[in-house]
């Protein structure tokens, strides 16, 4: 259904049916000038769970995931032309079960050297995604997402948010991109990323990645 600006409802009023699936979505603004639902502040909403991070992940120009390690770093060559950093994240809210996996509101990456220390460029990390403003355009869900991802009522056995965290979507805009590492001296580095949902929370757990560049 669509509700016309400027429409009242009183506590109690019908507005629809729950569907099939036994969930609804709600968009609050038109196409390209979404908001995100929750600032409308349901009655009852909390959200104090930190999102989860499953997997961090560096991926060549053939979409093959870099898994060579050493002394358990993920070994990362400078010759490489580009390589796309994809995280395997979810939030939870309170209440609702951790199979009843959402998604997350922004998240970026940030290099460290082994000790911990930001580089040079990467003193606060570099939040490419961010659903604060969706683009106007249908390809915007193939550039947030990494292929793999997907929800069970369409026929993934887990419903999984991988993120392409090279891309950016964000403010409206939308693009592809890539990380260059002959940026780096061959060296140890920590990949941290940033993942946060829209109250706030920031994943802890699992959000370093250790890589030696060769």
């Amino acid at each position: 259904m669509r509700v016309m600006r400027g429409t009242r409802f009183k506590a109690g009023d019908v507005l629809g049916t729950i569907n099939g699936m036994a969930h609804v979505h709600l968009s609050v603004g038109a196409q390209g000038y979404e908001r995100n639902a929750i600032a409308l502040g349901f009655r009852g909403y909390a959200d104090s769970y930190a999102p989860r991070i499953d997997r961090i992940e560096q991926f060549d120009a053939a979409q093959q995931p870099l898994a060579q390690k050493q002394d358990g770093r993920v070994l990362l060559s400078r010759s490489l032309p580009g390589v796309q950093i994809v995280v395997d994240a979810w939030d939870q809210v309170d209440r609702n079960l951790p199979r009843r996996r959402l998604g997350l509101h922004a998240l970026g990456y940030q290099w460290l050297d082994a000790a911990g220390q930001p580089l040079p460029g990467y003193e606060a990390p570099r939040m490419n995604i961010a659903f604060d403003r969706m683009p106007a355009d249908n390809d915007a869900v193939k550039v947030a997402y990494a292929p793999g991802s997907g929800i069970t009522v369409h026929g993934s056995a887990i419903t999984r948010f991988q993120y392409v965290v090279t891309n950016t979507v964000r403010d409206g805009r939308l693009a592809t991109g890539q990380w260059n590492p002959a940026v780096l001296a061959g060296r140890d580095y920590i990949l941290r990323i940033t993942a946060k949902d829209y109250m706030g929370n920031s994943a802890s757990a699992g959000r370093d990645l250790a890589v030696r560049v060769q």
